[in-house]
């Protein structure tokens, strides 16, 4: 799995793509950092839900990746589960709130790509989403306004 950097520099790749006018790379991009995403909150609430264990694999896999000082690939997943394991539901909200920005983000470049191949359609569903998980972010209510216009 990737890290939180990775999921940055994956998002700065498909933006780049964007803004040289390969929407379709741009598209493939941020579908892809969105099915991780989705992968890495499912790992997170199943190991949450798990507990007892595989809640002690965890974490001794957590103090291990602490000591290394290294990015541990299941580190985040890990962290995600070992709260879901203490706390239950409200830790994995904590550690899908803690996601959100990648997502919100991953959506409006998703929608960005639509647009600029003339998928309205496609791109307020994409914003929509965004919106759906940050209802106040400015750069995706102006977005959604954008394509209200064109229709």
């Amino acid at each position: 799995m990737l890290g939180h950097a990775d999921f940055e520099m994956e998002l700065e790749e498909g933006e780049r793509y964007l803004q040289s006018g390969k929407a379709d790379l741009a598209r493939a991009k941020f579908s892809v950092v969105l099915a991780m995403l989705n992968e890495r909150s499912r790992v997170a609430e199943n190991v949450g839900r798990i507990g007892g264990p595989v809640a002690g694999i965890a974490v001794a896999e957590l103090v291990d990746a602490l000591r290394s000082g290294l990015d541990h690939p299941l580190l985040d997943a890990v962290v995600g589960g070992l709260l879901g394991a203490v706390v239950g539901k409200a830790a994995v909200q904590f550690y899908s709130e803690a996601m959100k920005p990648l997502a919100v983000r991953a959506y409006n470049g998703l929608g960005d790509a639509y647009r600029q191949t003339g998928e309205i359609s496609r791109a307020r569903q994409s914003y929509a989403q965004a919106l759906n998980l940050s209802p106040d972010d400015a750069g995706t209510l102006q977005r959604l306004a954008s394509v209200a216009q064109a229709t």
